[in-house]
């Protein structure tokens, strides 16, 4: 028998920001690991169009049983400008995923990078050595590209359907890591060790895979950062019998930091 915790007036309450809200599974996580730990605190989802965010954000700073709240696509980035203090990797990233309330202060900071690089850790998958692929240049690939350079790959290269944007995360990337080959890329090319699909793409159920996995080598590792649900990335890439990492598996290995982010205060 399952026993509810209920919630009361001493309830810490914190909000998942998403637009569309569909595909949150951040609530049925991380409510797991705060009763795990004893804590008094339910997250639940908010859906938030992108031009009510700013509004939707000052309402949540000063209402006092809000202690933190989530972003996912698509504020990730917007919620830096709206934020008091970024923390390192945020600032580095230019994106947020997790804001903590302290005296109506917004401090935000970014987990989705060391939660891919458990998630693939799990799974088998290592990038030290490897050619690497992120398919992307929004928020959640801003954290995950920056966080595979310090796994020591051979190389890392970003490829997106807007190839400004990839220019200007490959650029920012090499000033932080010089001595990496990193590289925007074109085209359907598919010769990598690792590819992550840091992409929006597989949110919606038809939605295309963000390159061509025609040719795609089965030794090929292959992530994707959707949690609702297998995208067309991980089943395209499982028929070519790679080994895969399905999008839940980051969002269970950034749990255990985000309650240790929001707890200290």
């Amino acid at each position: 028998m399952t026993v509810v915790k209920p919630i009361t007036g001493v309830t810490r309450m914190i909000a998942s920001l998403a637009d569309p809200v569909i595909q949150v599974r951040a609530p049925s996580i991380m409510n797991a690991v705060f009763a795990r730990h004893g804590l008094d605190w339910i997250m639940h989802p908010m859906h938030v169009k992108p031009e009510n965010l700013g509004a939707t954000v000052a309402v949540l700073r000063r209402t006092s049983n809000y202690i933190a709240f989530t972003t996912t696509i698509p504020h990730k980035q917007q919620i830096t400008r709206l934020s008091d203090e970024l923390m390192p990797n945020a600032k580095l990233c230019g994106a947020a995923n997790v804001t903590k309330i302290i005296d109506g202060r917004l401090v935000s900071e970014i987990f989705d990078g060391i939660g891919m690089i458990g998630g693939m850790a799990k799974s088998g998958v290592t990038v030290a050595g490897r050619r690497v692929l992120v398919c992307g240049a929004g928020g959640a690939a801003r954290a995950i590209a920056f966080a595979l350079c310090k796994e020591k790959p051979a190389c890392v290269h970003v490829h997106n359907r807007s190839e400004f944007k990839a220019l200007e995360l490959a650029e920012a990337m090499r000033r932080a890591v010089p001595a990496l080959e990193i590289a925007a890329v074109s085209g359907n090319r598919t010769d990598y060790d690792v590819i992550i699909n840091a992409t929006s793409l597989g949110l919606k159920e038809g939605d295309p895979t963000p390159l061509d996995f025609g040719s795609l080598n089965r030794e090929t590792d292959v992530a994707c950062v959707v949690a609702p649900r297998e995208s067309e990335t991980i089943l395209a890439a499982r028929a070519k019998g790679c080994r895969v990492v399905p999008g839940i598996e980051m969002m269970k290995a950034q749990a255990e930091a985000i309650t240790a982010f929001i707890a200290d205060r």
